[in-house]
């Protein structure tokens, strides 16, 4: 057969485009709906060293999960390390849609060595768990802008905290 292959070519591309892109509309749509649902994460630990509190990573789970599950997302998580910052690590969220887009956010963390007054609280590994934990908590809400918006983080403009079901 007499095919024209840099045309074939062409199409499938042009069909891919079309393809990530209503992938991408759906992913839109999705999260859209899922935010407009996620309210703030009661603030269930309290930070003895900071007087402060704090909604823990089981708990932003507990409540963002069922929200955007249902809207056929699915946030994930991965870390790696920094070449140029030995002692600082890079948190990981991919929020991906059952229509195939994904958007990856970051986080680079310090190793949390220290407690609030400077001395030293953990052991390395601690630290890196630590620090770990705590960027997934920040991603998952989206945290300082870096991360997938599913968490309303101001009170200003947010509903009543939810409570973690039990």
């Amino acid at each position: 057969p007499n095919t024209d292959i840099e045309k074939m070519e062409r199409l499938f591309a042009m069909h891919q485009k079309m393809v990530a892109t209503e992938a991408e509309a759906a992913f839109n749509s999705a999260l859209s709906a899922a935010q407009k649902e996620i309210e703030p994460v009661v603030k269930n630990k309290e930070n003895k060293h900071t007087q402060s509190n704090y909604a823990d990573l089981g708990a932003v789970i507990k409540v963002i999960t069922p929200i955007y599950s249902q809207h056929g997302l699915s946030l994930s998580y991965d870390s790696e390390a920094i070449p140029e910052h030995a002692s600082w690590i890079r948190i990981i969220a991919i929020l991906s849609h059952a229509g195939g887009h994904s958007r990856r956010y970051h986080l680079d963390l310090p190793f949390d060595e220290v407690g609030a007054k400077g001395n030293s609280n953990k052991t390395a590994i601690q630290a890196a768990v630590s620090s770990s934990s705590y960027g997934r908590r920040v991603l998952g809400c989206g945290g300082v802008q870096r991360g997938p918006p599913l968490c309303c983080v101001s009170s200003r403009v947010c509903r009543p905290a939810r409570k973690v079901p039990t």
